[in-house]
């Protein structure tokens, strides 16, 4: 990583081969992107082809580094050293705009919630893929936008984009709160005072009209 007088680090990239020794590189390379503020691009080559074990190492490596700095990940088939360029210099990775929710947002139980992120582009015009994962549990949607209900609580969502090479990701949380009651109605232990206090005054007039009827009885007047 290099920077020249008067420019901002805005990106910094680790090449890894998940070794143990790029482990304690990875560390370095947080810390850079952690003080300058910068994206944490990381790269991995395979020589020739495609490894089916290198998208999971790279997502595991990437979920430890996010909790600190922004990530992006790619994954590249050739040379290692052909390969190993600036960001700069590759295609462009997916640029992901959360709309909705915000962090910090609140929301009703019972009515549906909009994750939006259609804001979202790539600048190569790449296909993007959407994964959603809510509290940790990943939704089977993958467009743009979906609608989900959630029960009261704080929760949190993390979205991820890919464009098929590179990814780029969002978590925040947000809070649901219990459902409005209807106009005019009661809940909780409002609404059970209400009904002891209606059930008392019922049972008092009640009481009243049995003892008017028999006093009546017994002065020899007419029931009413």
């Amino acid at each position: 990583m290099t920077q020249q007088p008067g420019q901002m680090v805005r990106q910094v990239l680790f090449a890894t081969d998940f070794s143990a020794s790029s482990e304690a590189a990875a560390r370095v390379a947080r810390d850079y992107a952690r003080q300058f503020g910068a994206r944490l691009h990381i790269l991995h080559v395979v020589w020739g082809g495609t490894d089916p074990v290198t998208p999971p190492l790279l997502a595991r490596l990437a979920e430890d580094l996010r909790k600190d700095v922004p990530v992006v990940t790619a994954a590249e088939s050739g040379a290692p050293a052909a390969q190993i360029v600036v960001p700069s210099a590759r295609a462009a990775p997916p640029h992901l705009i959360l709309r909705a929710p915000l962090p910090g947002a609140h929301y009703r139980a019972g009515v549906d919630i909009a994750f939006d992120a259609e804001p979202s582009r790539d600048p190569d015009s790449s296909v993007l893929l959407f994964t959603w994962s809510i509290d940790g549990r990943p939704r089977a949607d993958h467009g743009d936008r979906i609608w989900v209900q959630l029960p009261p609580g704080e929760h949190t969502l993390t979205v991820v984009v890919s464009d098929g090479t590179s990814t780029d990701d969002i978590t925040v949380s947000f809070f649901v709160d219990e459902p409005v009651a209807p106009p005019g109605a009661l809940a909780g232990p409002a609404a059970a005072a209400a009904l002891f206090s209606l059930a008392s005054i019922a049972g008092a007039a009640f009481a009243t009209r049995v003892w008017v009827a028999r006093a009546r009885r017994e002065a020899g007047l007419p029931a009413r």
